[in-house]
């Protein structure tokens, strides 16, 4: 007699709760390989044999020397320490050889854009501290310094996908604080593999790899570092939003509540631009120079004596720095390299969630005390999609406005939630203000400056499908500025809107994000 279906989902569920934690899918598909086929089952399974597997793949050879390979850095303190990276050509040959479906989509890239050495192809470099664990630990040790890497010419619809990003270095937080420099020190070795004068360049030899059709040599420049600023402030060391000086890229821009601007007489230090043709950009080299002078002004100066002299250039020293490393001088343009991520500029902690904030707040000055309330309620009626959520996402989007958090954001002057989460409402939110507020007249000048910055958002997602045009977007985000200062002034121009001077270059010009 067959087993009742009931005891089967027992005894599933039994095994399932044996196991230390995967998910769903992932056991689904291990059990269905393994009844599609015994013999698939390897004669090795312990954890100290998984390593060993992963280790025999990663050091295999490849045109380009093995996968993994432990770097030589200068710790802090001196002597060496080590750090563990994915050489980037290695498995990007890897991936291309063992990959047909990989190996036809880079052919077709290719072909698309041909890369030669008057026009070569430009790498994406991107890094991000990864959290495993409990975030809320009060020590993480488990934190990853993490490091991305891919090419624009993969089109923005694959780099859209995590496919089309390699992991080339997932280094604990821990051990990167013993590095000189840190993360500064990590790019500077893995941008030297790219570009190494001894071995693979890819910017005057190119690299051979494997593509379908028949190999090709690709060469390539560095592109871009995408990061938000805590990421750039461990790169570049630039002293951040905090500092007097909020942009290394710019010679004259300093932060209002810094006052500096006030006591500068020559009216050339400025607090309040929001026109591209104001700003004093900075070169790379100017920028390296900078580094270079606070590199030789710490041999001679007191330790009080060299932090004036960082506060004014908006840097900060370190040996063994991506800008001090003279090797690279011909590949690594801090300028042109320099891309701040949007959403961390308009979502975290940024523009939008002041612009949020200062909407509801004007709207409880003018007598909606319930605005918040509102706003909940009107999310809470509101089905998000699957992609999103699932069906409880919408009251858990309208807790955001709930009124145990409401003292919250009104005492730190900003809306504060995940950068996903007001992304995902930010659709309902002008829907609210344009059929809710507008329609009963209130506060209309705020509203406007809001649904300004909606637009900015909106063409800012759709940048991706080529249906917006550069001019187009920095029009909207001159609009937006134009009509929030009218309303709120100045002095509300947190340093995060300094990423939205990154949108009004003129077009063909990329801009870093506060200038």
């Amino acid at each position: 007699m067959a087993e009742p279906r009931e005891a089967k989902l027992r005894k599933l569920d039994a095994f399932r709760r044996r196991l230390p934690h995967l998910s769903a899918s992932a056991l689904s598909q291990l059990l269905t390989e393994l009844v599609r086929d015994a013999a698939i089952v390897p004669e090795l399974y312990a954890r100290t044999a998984i390593r060993q597997a992963r280790d025999v793949v990663n050091n295999e050879p490849t045109p380009f020397g093995p996968i993994h390979r432990s770097v030589n850095v200068h710790a802090v303190g001196g002597g060496c320490s080590k750090i563990n990276v994915v050489h980037p050509l290695a498995l990007l040959w890897k991936a291309l050889t063992l990959s047909q479906e990989f190996s036809e989509f880079v052919r077709r890239r290719f072909d698309a854009a041909p890369s030669t050495p008057e026009r070569p192809w430009s790498v994406i470099l991107n890094s991000d501290e990864v959290t495993p664990g409990n975030p809320l630990s009060t020590s993480n040790e488990r934190k990853l310094q993490v490091i991305y890497f891919s090419f624009a010419e993969f089109g923005a619809n694959a780099l859209s996908h995590e496919e089309a990003w390699f992991t080339i270095m997932a280094e604990r937080s821990v051990h990167i604080k013993k590095v000189c420099a840190g993360m500064s020190q990590a790019f500077s070795a893995i941008i030297g593999s790219l570009f190494d004068g001894s071995g693979t360049n890819m910017r005057t030899g190119g690299a051979e790899l494997p593509l379908h059709g028949g190999n090709a040599r690709i060469f390539a420049k560095l592109g871009a570092v995408v990061q938000d600023g805590g990421a750039h402030k461990l790169t570049w060391h630039s002293r951040g939003d905090g500092a007097l000086r909020l942009c290394l890229l710019c010679h004259h821009l300093f932060t209002d509540k810094s006052k500096v601007c006030d006591e500068d007489g020559t009216h050339l230090l400025r607090c309040n631009v929001m026109r591209h043709e104001d700003l004093a950009l900075a070169t790379g080299d100017q920028v390296r120079r900078a580094a270079r002078f606070l590199e030789a002004n710490a041999a001679v100066r007191s330790k009080p004596e060299l932090t004036h002299l960082e506060m004014a250039l908006g840097m900060t020293h370190h040996p063994h720095a991506l800008l001090l490393n003279r090797a690279l001088d011909e590949y690594v343009d801090p300028c042109e390299a320099f891309v701040q991520d949007w959403m961390h500029g308009l979502f975290v902690d940024g523009v939008y969630n002041v612009t949020v904030y200062l909407l509801l707040e004007e709207c409880i000055t003018n007598g909606r005390k319930d605005i918040y309330a509102m706003v909940g309620g009107c999310i809470a009626s509101w089905y998000f999609p699957g992609r999103i959520g699932h069906k409880s996402s919408s009251r858990h989007f309208a807790d955001i406005f709930s009124s145990d958090k409401k003292d919250k954001h009104r005492n730190a002057a900003h809306i504060k939630c995940q950068a996903s989460e007001l992304l995902s409402i930010s659709g309902v939110l002008a829907l609210f203000v344009q059929r809710v507020l507008l329609k009963s007249n209130t506060c209309n000048d705020a509203c406007v400056a809001f649904l300004a910055l909606s637009d900015v958002v909106d063409f800012v997602r759709s940048a991706n499908r080529g249906t917006v045009t550069s001019d187009v977007l920095a029009g909207a985000v001159r609009t937006f500025l134009a009509r929030f200062t009218s309303v709120w002034g100045f002095e509300w121009l947190t340093p995060k809107f300094s990423a939205l001077r990154a949108f009004l270059a003129p077009r063909g010009q990329v801009m870093g994000p506060s200038c």
